[in-house]
């Protein structure tokens, strides 16, 4: 199935969490794929309510009432994070939305106050894109990629799916057109969204044209 707008959307908000924090601290059998109700649950009942605060604040978003119970059941199959001082300020995360497919999301840039975002979000990554270079954050895109492709997760599922907001929309889109080189996830590929997020240089355009063309 295709995913609504407010589906994608809500998965771009997931991503801007650090669930994959709360994952590592639960116990070993509950770390495979655990729901987010698991997770808000776990969290909850472990001393880590700002994430609990966060996470229920989008659950409570009217835009998603309709979506709630589904949200809660949705699963966080993979995390991709090298969002700290010693990285390049990637985070994607890989969703089992019941559907028999997988929604991949990726995270924008965050607040320009905080000095590891500015370097690595604001000049390594948004004028990166300007100056028409291949960004580190793109790079690690690819890398996100090798590992779905390699994973023992993918071939269960259908179907997949990529979305992201302001620089994690541009990122959605680059992962799209890389996506051409992997079989597993070019073969099941079935959207990507852009929300509010950069677009692409003619020089990358250009270098990637017969990509673009298959993703069309």
């Amino acid at each position: 199935m295709a995913y609504s707008d407010q589906m994608l959307k809500v998965a771009t908000d997931i991503a801007y969490e650090d669930l994959d924090k709360i994952i590592d601290k639960m116990p070993r059998h509950m770390r495979t794929s655990p729901s987010i109700e698991q997770i808000i649950e776990y969290a909850q009942n472990n001393g880590q309510g700002d994430l609990v605060t966060r996470v229920e604040n989008i659950l409570s978003n009217p835009e998603y009432a309709n979506l709630k119970d589904d949200i809660l059941n949705w699963k966080i199959v993979d995390v991709h994070n090298k969002n700290d001082l010693d990285g390049n300020g990637f985070y994607g995360c890989v969703i089992d939305t019941g559907s028999g497919g997988l929604l991949t999301s990726f995270r924008g840039s965050e607040p320009i106050t905080n000095h590891q975002h500015a370097k690595q979000d604001w000049v390594d990554a948004d004028i990166g894109l300007v100056n028409s270079i291949s960004t580190k954050q793109q790079e690690e895109a690819v890398a996100f990629l090798e590992k779905i492709q390699n994973s023992d997760y993918i071939k269960n599922y259908d179907s997949i799916a990529f979305t992201g907001h302001s620089l994690g929309g541009n990122l959605s889109f680059h992962a799209t057109i890389m996506s051409t080189q992997y079989s597993e996830i070019f073969s099941r590929l079935q959207q990507s969204t852009n929300f509010d997020g950069p677009g692409f240089s003619n020089e990358y355009i250009r270098e990637h044209v017969d990509q673009i063309a298959l993703v069309a």
